[in-house]
């Protein structure tokens, strides 16, 4: 069969002629048809600039390439009309990836129609210049350079770029993919990692995360290597991008989890992320009464939000802070587990070993003597 194809800044330049000429914003397979109809097509794939790594260019030369990235006609026109006899519904993987790829890395259009909508896979966008309008359920956020949202299977959203020099990659990864990919991420013992397992996997919650980074170069790096390998198609490019949005997420991670933000159930729940931080902070000591003296709020009230934001409640967050900080203690030091209950707020050491030999089957010290067995 007869394969068409176009690229990227060609379909920008038909979607930005019909909103200056119109007024309107134009769909992607909208300005599809009109490049076909047109004429205005390729009929061979057109080449890879991949004799440089993506990485040491500049924003400008990285963009220019970006620009002259293929996109096939028929495929995209096809998708138009699957989707619209499933209008409303959630958008399926099997629509968005082809076999044996996991996740899709591309630059959002700007002026584009997109209606709100859901899908049952990630997504995940970086503001690399100007600003984007992102609408999640009842949410409007404008985000700005540097920020980088994740949102959750199921979460009704759209995103609104209206000028010319706005840039957002977007990065599409399957469910799947990112449960397995991230396991480690969303095994740890910190209150971030309780967020990925009881918010973000979710699905009878909207949920989003945003990160605000500094825009350094060294993010830009990784997105740019990211985009590159997305399209060459070759055996390892798969793999190679999945270990790419790993790295991309420990970097966030490492660097940025201070400035995480999540969507609000409700609009009290709006401090939800600072009343977290704040735990995270101060678990050694904090107690219920203070965070209600802190925040304003009542116990009940509390009570009810954390075990909401982490998926278990207030006792038991505690305990598994101070556990997993602990365990952190029996792998690296060499303290007396007296030392580590008190460093991680237990009143005494018989407390801290029976609460430890809950969470791990063990206690600290038979904990540490397997640890360093394993390692020998």
């Amino acid at each position: 069969m007869m394969r068409y194809f176009t690229t990227v800044a060609n379909v920008q330049a038909e979607i930005s002629r019909i909103f200056h000429t119109t007024g309107t914003r134009a769909s992607v397979p909208q300005a599809l048809l009109n490049i076909y109809n047109s004429g205005k097509y390729l009929e061979q794939f057109p080449p890879l600039a991949v004799d440089k790594v993506w990485d040491t260019m500049d924003d400008e030369e990285f963009l220019q390439h970006v620009n002259q990235l293929p996109i096939g006609l028929d495929l995209i026109i096809q998708n138009e009309t699957e989707n619209k006899s499933n209008k409303g519904n959630p958008v399926g993987e099997d629509l968005m990836f082809s076999l044996g790829n996991d996740l899709i890395v591309f630059k959002a259009f700007n002026y584009i129609n997109i209606d709100m909508h859901k899908h049952n896979f990630f997504e995940m966008g970086y503001i690399l210049r100007g600003h984007c309008l992102l609408t999640v359920e009842q949410e409007t956020l404008d985000l700005q350079p540097g920020q980088f949202y994740i949102i959750g299977p199921n979460a009704r959203h759209c995103i609104q770029m209206d000028d010319d020099e706005s840039v957002l990659i977007c990065i599409d990864i399957r469910k799947s993919t990112f449960e397995n990919a991230f396991f480690n991420l969303m095994a740890g013992e910190d209150l971030l990692s309780y967020f990925f397992q009881s918010i973000l996997a979710r699905p009878d919650y909207p949920n989003y995360i945003i990160f605000t980074t500094k825009n350094e170069d060294n993010l830009h790096r990784l997105l740019k290597t990211l985009m590159m390998e997305s399209y060459l198609g070759d055996n390892y490019h798969n793999l190679c991008g999945i270990s790419l949005v790993n790295l991309l997420m420990c970097y966030m991670l490492r660097h940025y989890s201070d400035t995480i933000q999540f969507y609000s159930y409700d609009f009290l729940s709006t401090r939800a992320p600072l009343i977290m931080r704040y735990i995270q902070i101060h678990y050694q000591t904090v107690t219920l009464h203070e965070l209600a003296q802190v925040f304003h709020y009542n116990e009940a009230y509390l009570s009810t939000l954390i075990s909401k934001n982490a998926g278990m409640n207030f006792s038991t967050l505690l305990n598994k802070l101070k556990t997993g900080r602990a365990k952190s203690y029996l792998e690296t030091s060499n303290l007396s587990v007296q030392e580590i209950s008190e460093a991680v707020g237990y009143s005494s050491a018989d407390h801290f070993s029976r609460t430890f030999k809950q969470y791990y089957n063990c206690s600290p010290q038979k904990y540490r003597m397997n640890f360093r067995r394993e390692k020998e």
